[in-house]
């Protein structure tokens, strides 16, 4: 059994949360980690996962929020958004928060989820779905991208043996 997280490396000292995975039992560190082996345990296991080990993907994302958030919101909202792995960097402000994170251990979903979980509510002008809609559908392409092992190229023949 592992010892350490496969998603963020971090050394796991309660055991409770796992995964079989083609016959290896991992164990994470968080249900977040849990989460993202499990969409995509391609990232985190097997030949391919060495080569992207310890990659960071930095993204930064502002999140409107609507209504704006009062003093203690503000503390709940944080409490809620360091919590999570991957969190790079935060700032809170009455109707905005602006987020840095490694999106090989966080998505803007999680992100928003946690938001929600703290007491905010995101913006909710059709913009802001829009916004939401395409981060989360870029962010998943290119987590699928990175999943799958490198291939040829659609104009580049594989090298000859």
């Amino acid at each position: 059994m592992n010892k350490a997280c496969p998603v963020c490396g971090m050394d796991v000292q309660d055991k409770r949360i796992q995964v079989q995975h083609l016959g290896n039992v991992y164990v994470f560190c968080s249900h977040q980690c849990q989460e993202n082996f499990q969409k995509r345990p391609g990232l985190y296991s097997g030949t391919h996962a060495v080569q992207l080990e310890r990659r960071n993907i930095l993204k930064r994302r502002v999140f409107r929020i609507n209504p704006p958030l009062n003093k203690e919101q503000i503390k709940a909202v944080q409490k809620a958004i360091t919590s999570m792995m991957g969190i790079e960097a935060m700032k809170v402000e009455t109707n905005r928060i602006e987020i840095t994170y490694d999106l090989m251990r966080a998505t803007a979903k999680q992100i928003e989820d946690a938001i929600s979980a703290g007491g905010a509510t995101l913006g909710q002008r059709l913009a802001d779905h829009i916004k939401q809609g395409w981060i989360h559908y870029t962010e998943e392409n290119e987590l699928d991208n990175l999943e799958s092992a490198p291939g040829s190229c659609c104009n580049k023949p594989p090298a000859k043996a």
